[in-house]
């Protein structure tokens, strides 16, 4: 897959080329596998789903992939919003003192802000 001058003609150990490009980026105590780790987190922070990370990465069982859901929190973000908006709406529209602009979310739910 990657060529190399020894006698299979490809490269079968990659710590030698890998120490190689630490030293000339300047780099120290980075492993090949922290940019594993750092493509499967960045996956993550994406959007993209535990199982397809897990698939890129070669994990046999999810649970291996778990680690990387603690980056996705914009889902858990949005799926917050969107199910807690019609709750404060309601709230807002029950309480009797409050007018159209005292409630944050009135404007997003068609009432303009007072």
């Amino acid at each position: 897959m990657f060529p190399g001058a020894g006698k299979t003609c490809h490269l079968v150990e990659v710590k030698g080329a890998w120490r190689r490009l630490c030293r000339k980026a300047g780099l120290s105590e980075v492993t090949i596998h922290d940019l594993r780790r750092t493509l499967g987190s960045r996956m993550a922070i994406a959007g993209v789903n535990l199982p397809t990370i897990g698939r890129v990465l070669g994990h046999v069982n999810l649970n291996a992939t778990q680690i990387y859901a603690r980056f996705d929190i914009e889902a858990a973000r949005l799926t917050l919003e969107t199910s807690a908006k019609p709750a404060f709406i309601f709230a807002c529209s029950q309480d009797l003192k409050a007018g159209p602009g005292d409630c944050p979310f009135m404007a997003t739910a068609g009432h303009p802000p007072a």
